[in-house]
């Protein structure tokens, strides 16, 4: 459980730092992460997906469900 905390707050200290540390971004960015992660998706992926499109949580999921098939 420890390890899954601090995957997760690494993950949340990238966005921090790739947004310039914009709040509006990282709350996009956090939510986003929240959702995905929800649906299956692994920590790394999502955090690379979402920065990729800019928190673009539909483009993410798109890409997630495009590169499965």
């Amino acid at each position: 459980m420890f390890l899954q905390y601090k995957e997760t707050a690494f993950v949340i200290c990238r966005a921090v730092y790739s947004t310039l540390f914009n709040l509006f971004q990282v709350r996009e960015f956090a939510n986003g992460y929240a959702l995905l992660r929800e649906m299956g998706f692994s920590s790394n992926n999502v955090a690379e997906a979402l920065l990729m499109y800019d928190n673009d949580t539909d483009k993410a999921l798109a890409h997630f469900l495009n590169s499965s098939s």
